[in-house]
Formats: structure tokens, C-alpha cells, sequence
């Protein structure tokens, strides 16, 4: 599903992820929230496994130090999400990228509340169980443009592009990206959602 953002009117948040960060949301568009809150249609002849790739984040350009978010987007039915965080080409090791984050929920967007029960933090007993601490410390949802090593995957190219695999742990999702550069970034987050 390709959206277009070029006419959308961003809305600067009182609720910063992050401290030095401003960041922003697009303002209400009900006709636009009821398509992305609609279910995904299955191919009919689809007999295995089933996909689609959509637009979790249209392509925005982000001004440094800055960070968007999307509406929330209906991926039930799918059981992965394999998200594509795609950027203009770093083409120094000085410079810097962008991060992403994802958050889930069980419910859209409703006037005049916005989402209940949105977040970005999770535990998973099945993986991350360790009898050893009484209290388990949930995970962020969200990546950064660096390495584990700490450095950056790839300088020069078309673009700056990195992926992150990860289950659908509800029907809606919103991406939000934030620029850690001195420069303004165009970015753009897609999803690739398998059943």
C-alpha cells in the first residue's frame, strides 16, 4: 500500500521519546487512519505462504535532531514483519544515521483519546526467560543505525539501508524514525509482512 506524505501537515508532540529530540506526528487525517486501520485483503489463490510489503513510514525528509512518527497501520494476519529502515547514503564515517522504533497495539486510534494500550516495550517468557532475576526487564522495540561492533554497516551506495525481523505482537503498528545527524535525512520505512 504506498502512501503518499508529500500533503501531510506535521504536528509537533508535547511527548518527546527522547530529550534533545523534537519530534512530531501527522496531523488527524480520518479518512486516511480508516484505510491503514482496515485489515489486509489475502490473495484468494494464496495457498502458502502469504505477503505484502506496505508503507510503515512514507518517505519524509527529517531535519537533524529530529524525529517522525505514522499512523497506526492494521497487519493482522501476518505473523513477521521484516522492516526495511531506507536512508540517503551516509558517505562519511563522521556522519550519522537514523533510528527507528516500532510500537504495537490491540487498539486504533480513537478522536479525541488517541491509541490505548500502545507500546513499545516487551517480554517474552518463551525466549528471554532467566530464573535467576525476579523481575525480567522488558525490551525495546526499536533499533539503532549502528553495529554491534559499534560502527556503521555501510558508507557510500544508493542509499543507507539496514532490516530488522521481528513477530507482529498485535494488529495495529506505528513507526516513528529520528535523524541522529547533524543534516537534514530523507527516510522512508517499509515492511515486508509474511504470514
Amino acid at each position: 500500500m504506498a502512501t503518499r506524505i508529500s500533503k501531510t501537515a506535521w504536528v509537533k508532540s508535547n511527548d518527546q521519546p527522547e530529550p534533545g529530540i523534537d519530534f512530531y506526528n501527522p496531523k488527524a487525517d480520518r479518512a486516511l487512519m480508516e484505510k491503514l486501520a482496515l485489515p489486509s485483503i489475502f490473495d484468494t489463490k494464496c495457498q502458502k505462504v502469504c505477503s505484502k510489503t506496505i508503507d510503515l513510514l512514507p518517505q519524509t525528509t527529517l531535519d537533524p535532531a529530529t524525529g517522525k512518527g505514522w499512523h497506526m497501520v492494521n497487519v493482522d494476519g501476518f505473523r513477521y514483519l521484516n522492516v526495511y529502515v531506507i536512508a540517503d547514503s551516509i558517505n562519511s564515517s563522521a556522519r550519522r544515521g537514523c533510528d527507528f522504533k516500532l510500537s504495537f497495539s490491540v487498539n486504533d486510534f480513537v478522536y479525541g483519546t488517541g491509541v490505548v494500550g500502545e507500546t513499545s516495550y516487551f517480554f517474552n517468557f518463551e525466549d528471554y526467560y532467566n530464573t535467576a532475576e525476579n523481575y525480567k526487564r522488558l525490551v525495546n522495540i526499536g533499533s539503532t543505525y549502528t553495529t554491534t561492533g559499534g560502527g556503521l554497516t555501510q558508507i557510500g551506495g544508493v542509499d543507507y539501508t539496514y532490516l530488522v525481523r521481528i513477530p507482529v505482537m498485535g494488529p495495529y503498528v506505528r513507526a516513528t524514525a529520528m535523524n541522529r545527524d547533524s543534516i537534514k535525512r530523507t527516510v522512508s520505512i517499509k515492511a515486508y509482512l509474511t504470514t
